[in-house]
């Protein structure tokens, strides 16, 4: 090995902690409100009367994703805005969210809106949507 590699290998590529990040990043779950979600959580019922998508079990689901949806913005594998299919592997509640940047108060938030939930083991969202499975 030469100088030119033993440098690159040892010196320039070895991975270090160089600090961490202390800050809350502020992270609002907003319920959508439109029609389309609203009647969207009542769809189950023709099959079973007491069958309501419950906003507690959206919400659970979606704090449950925001770890890997939070490293996927980190690492700059996705823009924003995104949407995200998270699937629910135990209850197999779909839920597609936005994620967007929002400014309010002079201040950037990230803002994820419900755009649409359903029970369905094999649910296909549009392309472009990336999924996300949780338990």
């Amino acid at each position: 090995m030469n100088s030119f590699d033993k440098w690159l290998n040892e010196d320039l590529l070895t991975e270090e902690t160089i600090g961490t990040i202390d800050d809350e990043i502020p992270f609002e779950v907003r319920l959508d409100t439109t029609n389309h979600s609203q009647e969207r959580k009542f769809r189950h019922q023709i099959e079973d009367p007491n069958k309501i998508i419950d906003e507690k079990d959206v919400i659970s689901d979606v704090e449950k994703a925001i770890k890997p949806i939070a490293k996927r913005q980190l690492f700059d594998i996705d823009s924003l805005p995104m949407k995200y299919h998270i699937f629910n592997e135990k209850t197999e509640l779909n839920t597609i969210i936005e994620l967007k940047n929002e400014w309010r108060n002079g201040k950037g938030q990230l803002v994820a809106v419900v755009v649409t939930t359903m029970y369905k083991k094999d649910f296909r969202a549009f392309a472009g949507h990336k999924k996300i499975t949780v338990q």
